[in-house]
């Protein structure tokens, strides 16, 4: 298994124990490094660019309203980085411009280069995805960043099925999600409004920021590196 949230629920429908490996689904940083005390200048967001109808969109038009309700309560020098494409990419521009802050949001499409992508990350304050969550939560830690999103409660036992309280739609969360520990490496919101409000307190509280990226990497660090997926991946084949 990829994590071990499932374990107990497994062993409960007659799966014995033994047999049950966890080997914690992560990603290799190979630069990684703590950037959480680093001067910050921006919020990050990083996935496909999706329509909030799909179920595990990751809503940054939600963000982009978000960013421009900020404006006035922020240093003017913050600016919102959006990371990746897809279909939506236009329509986003467009709601960019209809609010105002072209100058202050940029579309760098997709990006591979783990150097770019660092760079990216250094000078960001946190990760924001409203809706959905994958791997870049740990790709997040691993720079020392605290990850803001939806708050997601299960409502079907039998599967991996969650409820998003800020975007109100069901997504399939990966284990990813459960690396989030809220007001310790990441905070989880029910509303916009408190999306907003945090994303103000983090902007202009770099000693609470800095907190919960410390927070975030030591995670990373100490629980997600890739040598213990590898020892979960040798430990099937071998024994």
């Amino acid at each position: 298994m990829y994590g071990g949230e499932e374990v107990e629920r497994m062993v409960k429908h007659g799966i014995d124990p033994g047999k049950i490996i966890v080997s914690p689904n992560t990603v290799h940083i190979p630069n990684a490094k703590d950037f959480s005390r680093e001067p910050k200048s921006s919020l990050l967001f990083i996935g496909r660019l999706q329509a909030g109808s799909r179920r595990n969109s990751k809503r940054a038009d939600i963000l982009i309203e978000s960013f421009a309700r900020l404006q006035g309560a922020i240093k003017d020098d913050i600016v919102l980085d959006i990371v990746g494409g897809g279909e939506e990419e236009g329509a986003l521009k467009q709601l960019v411009a209809e609010l105002g802050v072209a100058d202050k949001v940029y579309f760098h499409g997709h990006i591979e280069d783990s150097e770019i992508l660092s760079l990216l990350l250094s000078k960001a304050i946190a990760l924001v995805s409203p809706g959905h969550v994958g791997l870049s939560v740990l790709q997040s830690f691993g720079h020392g960043v605290p990850v803001v999103t939806g708050r997601a409660v299960q409502y079907r036992r039998e599967t991996q099925h969650l409820h998003n309280a800020l975007t109100g739609c069901k997504v399939i969360m990966g284990p990813e999600f459960y690396n989030l520990r809220h007001r310790h490496n990441s905070l989880l919101v029910e509303t916009q409004q408190e999306l907003v409000a945090e994303l103000e307190k983090l902007c202009n509280q770099p000693a609470y920021a800095a907190e919960l990226g410390r927070n975030a990497y030591l995670h990373y660090v100490r629980e997600r590196p890739l040598s213990r997926m590898l020892d979960g991946f040798r430990k099937a084949i071998e024994e």
